[in-house]
């Protein structure tokens, strides 16, 4: 078996690490898509129970994180269970790692899908 050069094995390992960091990199994305897949059908979920007034949060991984337990739901458990007489439906838009210049770009398709009677945005830097 040929030995293997000191040039040979700084290229196997710079390859090596590049190859990793992809792989890591498209795991992250596809991980992130899931996420975001789970929140938007919980999102509809919560519109198809005909909400009185709808509120869209706005904002990042303050927003999105927690699932059921993100403020975003729990506004929407807070404010139904006041029983003021009227329906709400939070919808949760927060999206991990995005910065506001993203989030103003797409809110106008917000506003066109959801019809929200109110938005809230929070971002913490």
């Amino acid at each position: 078996m040929p030995k293997t050069t000191f040039k040979q094995k700084i290229a196997l390992m710079s390859f090596g690490l590049l190859l990793g960091i992809i792989l890591l990199e498209i795991g992250l994305r596809i991980g992130g898509g899931i996420l975001l897949h789970i929140q938007e059908r919980a999102n509809l979920v919560s519109l198809k129970e005909k909400g009185e007034f709808v509120i869209i949060c706005l904002g990042e991984s303050t927003t999105q994180a927690g699932r059921s337990t993100s403020f975003p739901r729990q506004l929407e458990k807070i404010l139904n269970h006041r029983d003021l007489g009227i329906k709400f439906t939070v919808i949760n838009k927060g999206i991990m790692g995005t910065n506001t210049a993203y989030i103003a770009a797409g809110l106008k398709e917000n506003l066109e899908k959801y019809h929200p009677d109110m938005v809230i945005t929070c971002f913490c830097y």
